[in-house]
């Protein structure tokens, strides 16, 4: 890296940025520096300060509340359907990078740096380009060159990924074939494609790529967290666990490792009804990470409130359930107002957190019409459906007595004479749980 010319030509409204404190001339200026003197860490560091300037003010722009981490802030703008996923991973691989380096989790490399050096420049490009309340310029640059200059192959492997025919299965099997693979000391670049893969169900190509990074990277804690999540795809509780507790025990805060885990302990329960030690470590570790994204993560929120009526807390459940109804109807009427087109069931795993806190509270039409509407939207998720529909069969028969979830979305079901209360006066025992996976944990 050293002796490298390093920034490229960026526009005026990059050079002239500022969010309170933060000037993002000031740090590609003090980037440039760190990266001629070769120290990974600090070239690391300055790129995740502005991940972290830009994500707020992003949050800002949007009218939204932001969190004080930068984990928070990102998935907020990614349920609000303003982060693409494949943004969203170039941000959570900047910000895990960032980590690594500050808590001395493992020796960076100058490879590292590049990485973060690319995804900054990628999280740049969203602000400035893709952001919906932002600028919306059509490049960063005035000779629409890269932005930052260390790595030719990687700029061109990156920009791939942004192509709408883009197959991360047909580049792994390519990268595996010619041996190029091998050649990567990067455990980030391992996870991002792990990640995609994972998102497609390609379980098989994953868990070869996943053996293969943890052989050579043992103590990463994404391609550790992937390997469970894998696990949990499959079914194979256990051997998620194996690799989740160890994590949990050393890092047991970091927001990504507690929700596998409380989705491997959901399903725990669920397959075993008996476990009820497995659904309330589920619901402790929901709760905990609401709490910790104060209230901002609506997916942790409500499996927060849907674990705690299993559990016959009903007064908690509602309690729960309300803040995320209200937040998210806050968050509807904002970016109504900020962003022309805005399309609330965008998000599946949102929308369908709308409709099941709607559910919990009893607002059965108006959970009825929600849900039919985002199954309408997402017809081809006819996997992540089917086990939506075999969650709130659970949660009717905890609710109601009765589970007859094609009823209820008919508008032909009536609450049965049985009903438990909604109103937090009823001792219900938890609920037995269903047969089958239901929505990802």
């Amino acid at each position: 890296m050293r002796g490298e010319r390093f920034v490229g030509r960026p526009r005026e409204e990059l050079w002239t940025f500022q969010a309170g404190p933060f000037a993002l001339r000031d740090d590609l200026l003090k980037l440039d520096r760190v990266y001629s003197f070769d120290v990974p860490e600090a070239v690391i560091l300055y790129c995740t300060r502005g991940l972290e300037a830009l994500a707020t003010e992003a949050v800002h722009q949007l009218e939204l509340e932001p969190s004080g981490n930068a984990f928070s802030n990102l998935e907020l703008l990614r349920q609000t359907e303003v982060l693409s996923p494949i943004a969203a991973a170039w941000a959570h691989t900047l910000r895990r990078l960032g980590n690594d380096a500050r808590h001395i989790r493992r020796i960076c490399t100058s490879e590292d740096a590049r990485l973060a050096c690319l995804m900054l420049e990628r999280w740049i490009h969203w602000f400035f380009c893709e952001f919906p309340g932002g600028l919306q310029l059509r490049c960063i640059t005035t000779d629409e060159c890269p932005l930052l200059l260390v790595d030719d192959h990687l700029h061109d492997l990156f920009s791939s990924f942004n192509n709408r025919d883009f197959d991360p299965t047909s580049l792994v099997v390519s990268l595996e074939r010619t041996e190029d693979l091998a050649k990567v000391r990067c455990p980030a670049l391992y996870s991002l494609l792990a990640e995609m893969l994972l998102d497609r169900r390609a379980h098989d190509l994953a868990e070869s790529l996943l053996v293969g990074a943890t052989s050579r990277f043992p103590a990463d804690v994404r391609l550790l967290q992937l390997l469970a999540l894998l696990h949990s795809h499959r079914g194979e509780l256990e051997h998620a666990l194996k690799v989740l507790e160890p994590l949990h025990a050393n890092s047991g805060d970091d927001p990504e490792t507690v929700s596998v885990m409380a989705g491997v302990r959901k399903r725990q329960w669920w397959s075993d009804p008996s476990n009820l030690q497995s659904l309330s470590k589920s619901h402790r570790l929901y709760r905990r990470a609401w709490d910790r994204s104060r209230h901002t993560n609506v997916y942790l929120g409500t499996n927060a409130a849907t674990t705690a009526l299993w559990l016959g807390r009903h007064s908690d459940s509602r309690e729960i359930a309300t803040d995320v109804c209200r937040r998210i109807d806050e968050q509807d009427a904002t970016l109504a107002r900020i962003l022309p087109g805005w399309d609330p069931l965008s998000r599946y795993w949102r929308s369908i957190s709308h409709s099941e806190a709607q559910v919990l509270l009893g607002d059965h039409a108006k959970a009825r019409d929600h849900y039919l509407a985002t199954f309408d939207r997402h017809r081809e998720r006819k996997q992540n459906i089917e086990g939506t529909k075999r969650q709130l069969g659970l949660i009717l028969t905890n609710l109601i007595g009765s589970s007859d979830v094609t009823g209820f979305l008919s508008g032909g079901w009536s609450t049965p004479s049985s009903a438990r209360h909604c109103d937090g006066s009823g001792t219900a025992e938890p609920a037995a749980a269903p047969d089958g996976k239901g929505r990802r944990g």
